[in-house]
């Protein structure tokens, strides 16, 4: 099967507090968040009303810190495919937020019956590896712990202190969102890849402007994956799997 890029969905400003967006998704597809918050590290909730009984969990890397660990990124997944095409996404930051919110891809697979991958939550992302404070000049280049499966799903973000994060995607890569804001200016670049990345590098093209942290998240489309519910120590890279 191949996969298939249905879309995303983005609110992210400068204003604290509670945010809410209500786009159109494919009943069946896939859901990855990229959360993000300045002035805040405490991890925010999101959630969803798509009456399914769906939740959304942190992949295991935790906050994602940047700007000498005064603002912070992560990644979480949900458990289950959408199973409304309306709904309203709900993040809730921590209470000295100063401006964030989230970036949501919407993935599904070609010849997939209702359109998503074969498995949802922790147990679709195969590595997930994050870099964080990472300073302004300095390129980035996360990288896995062993080799990416060519048909999988390769998913990046680069969260920096300049508004719109200003960075050359990688190579091979195509540029999902590069937006920001300012008062605090801040900024998201997500990338992504659906088949052919095969290394454990993922190197952009560009540095930012501004200290900055980064992710990047290989989401598995149909391998049997062993122990796919272990969550390593924080700042630590996942691998998911021991048999492929």
């Amino acid at each position: 099967m191949t996969a298939l890029f249905l879309g995303n969905t983005t609110v992210l400003n400068t204003n604290a507090g509670v945010k809410t967006g209500s786009p159109s998704v494919n009943v069946g597809s896939y859901g990855i968040a990229f959360l993000v918050n300045t002035g805040e590290t405490t991890a925010p909730t999101f959630s969803d009303n798509a009456g399914d009984g769906g939740t959304w969990a942190d992949c295991g890397l935790g906050a994602i810190l940047k700007n000498t660990s005064a603002d912070a990124m992560w990644v979480y997944v949900r458990d289950r495919p959408f199973g409304a095409s309306a709904i309203t996404l709900t993040y809730t930051p921590g209470a000295t937020d100063t401006g964030g919110g989230y970036f949501v891809y919407l993935l599904g697979l070609s010849g997939g019956g209702a359109g998503g991958p074969s498995r949802y939550g922790l147990p679709s992302i195969r590595q997930i590896v994050r870099q964080a404070n990472k300073a302004s000049g300095v390129t980035p280049n996360p990288a896995f712990a062993v080799n990416a499966l060519p048909g999988n799903v390769i998913i990046g973000a680069v969260f920096s202190g300049t508004n719109g994060a200003s960075v050359t995607q990688p190579s091979g890569f195509t540029e999902s969102s590069d937006t920001g804001y300012t008062v605090p200016a801040a900024g998201l670049e997500t990338v992504h890849q659906l088949s052919g990345f095969s290394g454990t590098t993922v190197t952009w093209g560009s540095a930012p402007a501004s200290a900055y942290c980064d992710v990047i998240v290989e989401i598995d489309v149909g391998t049997v994956i062993s122990n796919a519910n272990l969550v390593p120590p924080l700042g630590q890279a996942v691998n998911r799997g021991a048999t492929w």
